[in-house]
């Protein structure tokens, strides 16, 4: 009984510590949706929620180009985290949010990433950012 309390208090603590007021350093930029960030002295891996990036390879430039979207947006900038839980690989999922705007939906915005609809009704409101910025030709929409 005891371990399971221990368990389920150090997975609130994890969570709880990166609500959005927290402020975040990033140490690492791997692509245009997945980050390392330091808080407290604990690196801890995220991935955007809501959001799918263009890899990063040598045949297209839409990689980079997200990834330095997202350098851009959080560059110098305080920035916390709304948590949604952890995927896969270990990694927290969360929207960004930096100087009072979400980077996710920014990036959807810009063009520079694509709306994810396996999030479920959460990130709803995405799509209708990625329809404008298909009509306004935006970022990986630009030649369509």
């Amino acid at each position: 009984m005891h371990f399971l309390l221990a368990i389920a208090l150090t997975a609130f603590n994890i969570f709880n510590l990166f609500q959005p007021d927290t402020v975040l350093r990033t140490l690492q930029f791997y692509d245009g949706n997945n980050i390392t960030v330091i808080e407290r002295g604990v690196k801890t891996k995220v991935s955007l929620a809501c959001i799918i990036a263009p890899e990063i390879s040598a045949e297209a430039i839409d990689g980079d180009r997200a990834r330095d979207a997202l350098v851009s947006l959080l560059s110098d900038a305080q920035f916390g985290l709304k948590v949604f839980g952890k995927n896969h690989y270990g990694r927290l999922i969360a929207e960004i949010f930096a100087n009072g705007t979400n980077v996710n939906k920014t990036l959807v915005e810009q063009g520079n990433a694509y709306y994810d609809p396996g999030y479920g009704s959460e990130c709803d409101e995405y799509e209708g950012l990625e329809q404008i910025a298909k009509q306004n030709k935006r970022g990986l929409w630009r030649d369509s």
